[in-house]
């Protein structure tokens, strides 16, 4: 059996810098940004996040972040695009975008692109005790 996940990959130019993997059950939110607490400081204003929902992947996103999200693996829509069709709903501090299940985000900092696509993880495996018992 297999669990969704979001493969993160961090770029600068055409340099891989990092490279994440947020599984749903973790429960937990991959942020970009400028402050403390963020797993990767981004160089130019703006902030996301990536994380899951009830309905599967979800990513957070500031007025000041650009890139582009595919759609079913092959249409592209800018992200101003994915906010005025209403694919992107709008909240106190920014927009939150739910990603289908072929769906494929790639956000922008100045130098920094960060890319998000589903990936299938296989499921994680418990370890053996290492005391044996005859």
């Amino acid at each position: 059996m297999s669990t969704t996940a979001l493969a993160i990959s961090v770029r600068w130019g055409d340099r891989l810098i990092s490279s994440h993997l947020l599984r749903h059950e973790d429960k937990k939110a991959f942020s970009l940004g400028q402050l403390p607490g963020d797993d990767v400081s981004v160089p130019r204003a703006g902030n996301a996040s990536f994380s899951f929902g009830d309905e599967g992947a979800v990513v957070r996103f500031t007025d000041g972040v650009r890139g582009q999200v595919i759609r079913n693996g092959d249409t592209e829509l800018a992200m101003s695009d994915v906010i005025h069709r209403g694919l992107a709903h709008e909240e106190n501090d920014g927009w939150t975008l739910p990603l289908g299940r072929r769906d494929g985000v790639v956000l922008e900092f100045g130098n920094v692109a960060v890319e998000a696509w589903p990936a299938k993880t296989p499921s994680r495996v418990g370890l053996w005790s290492s005391a044996w018992d005859y």
